[in-house]
């Protein structure tokens, strides 16, 4: 069972991990698209700005001094190239550009085009020198007061993207791995953490099918020890009726014992049939008071009952039989003998009540959590009282299939109380 575990908590892990990175990876993408789109959108509206500042330069300088270098030269831009050109891609100002600028301008320059923004990548021009990087090339044309057209350009390196998408995928790819183990710690515990009601359910169905089998076993051990006895002709004649008899309480016992692990069984599939109807509490206490007092008898403990007010319920009156009887049972294997066991009903406009109190030992604090659990007992040894430890897991479930709510503790002066509440009839 626990390398299934391991097995489940790793899987758990791993599909959290992936669907995590699955989404940074989309996520991851949308933002470097966006930030790509945003970088190049800035970088093309700088290359503007310097391309209009050139435009103002030109137009307050003289004519003369075109051609020289002088304007350019004055206008100092970080990691920006400026440069004038004429309509037909010839340098004017500075006379002596890079060839392969005012190839690519006549290569890809509509002749009445007012701005462009150009990407020799995009553009699939080829002619930029081995060893030079990738280009972005901004382009606007003006005219001057004196009527001459000129194309403003500024150039830069697209690196500068490329540099902005490394830093990007830099701090994204830290960002993403440092997630991941978190992701992959924090999952493993997750796992853990949602595997545990698993672990306990196995642990428990494990546990319940072992003491189902031991205490099957015990009365089928019986059965088969009497009828071979009886089949051999071993026990004599006068014998017959009383082995034929342990054979009928044993089948009995055991039947009981079906019955009751079929009902838990059920109940924790949520297929236990519930019949309700109206049903009265006073009832149910009078219909299981003699088989309860026949147990009582063999002890001499008086079994004293107690109507308190309208108590009627909707419910199904066998289950709740049996309820009250498995509580009677319970109460009598561990009450002293010539002690006394009171049986309560009462109700209300809202719940109706329950209770049942004994002067037996009581159950520790600790333990009152666990008597509820299959198979169960307060006194495991083979000298203690009998019984399968069926009994409160029994009535747990009838009350939970009926929406009501048990508790167990200590009752005044000694004893242990038990208290089952229910709505009462017409309230849910």
């Amino acid at each position: 069972m626990k390398r299934e575990l391991r097995s489940l908590r790793l899987r758990l892990t791993a599909w959290y991990v992936a669907a995590l990175a699955a989404i940074m990876i989309v996520f991851g993408g949308a933002i470097y698209w966006i930030v790509g789109k945003q970088a190049s959108i800035r970088l093309d509206e700088s290359l503007a700005a310097a391309v209009d500042v050139l435009i103002g330069a030109v137009e307050a300088a003289d004519d003369a001094t075109l051609g020289v270098g002088s304007i350019t030269d004055r206008i100092r831009i970080p990691d920006r190239r400026l440069l004038l050109f004429d309509p037909q891609a010839m340098a004017v100002d500075p006379a002596d550009p890079p060839a392969w600028i005012g190839e690519a301008l006549a290569a890809n320059l509509p002749a009445d085009a007012e701005w462009i923004h150009l990407d020799l990548e995009e553009a699939g021009y080829e002619g930029i020198p081995d060893g030079e990087e990738d280009w972005r090339i901004y382009v606007e044309a003006f005219t001057v007061e004196s009527g001459e057209r000129y194309f403003g350009v500024a150039v830069a390196s697209a690196v500068e993207l490329d540099d902005q998408y490394a830093s990007l995928i830099l701090a994204f790819s830290i960002a993403a791995v440092v997630a991941l183990v978190g992701a992959a710690v924090g999952g493993a515990g997750l796992a853990v953490r949602a595997s545990r009601p698993v672990a306990l359910a196995l642990e428990n169905s494990r546990r319940f099918a072992a003491e189902a089998a031991h205490e099957l076993r015990t009365p089928l051990a019986t059965i088969r020890l009497r009828a071979e006895a009886a089949v051999s002709q071993k026990a004599a004649a006068e014998n017959q009726p009383i082995v034929l008899q342990e054979i009928a309480e044993e089948s009995k016992r055991l039947g009981d014992v079906v019955d009751r692990l079929l009902f838990l069984a059920r109940a924790d599939s949520d297929q236990a049939a519930v019949r309700t109807e109206p049903i009265d509490l006073d009832d149910i206490m009078f219909d299981a008071l003699p088989a309860a007092q026949a147990l009582a008898r063999a002890k001499d403990i008086r079994i004293h009952v107690a109507a308190n007010g309208p108590s009627t319920m909707a419910g199904d009156p066998l289950l709740m039989r049996h309820l009250l009887g498995a509580l009677l049972e319970n109460s009598i294997k561990f009450s002293p003998a010539g002690s006394e066991i009171e049986v309560t009903a009462a109700g209300t406009e809202e719940r109706v009540r329950l209770a049942v109190r004994d002067h037996g030992p009581g159950i520790p604090p600790q333990l009152q959590s666990q008597v509820f659990e299959p198979f169960y007992r307060a006194d495991p040894e083979p000298s203690g009282p009998g019984g399968v430890g069926l009994g409160l897991s029994l009535v747990r479930r009838i009350v939970e299939a009926h929406g009501g709510v048990v508790t167990i503790g200590d009752a005044e002066n000694g004893g242990t109380l038990v208290e089952t509440s229910f709505p009462a009839f017409g309230r849910t």
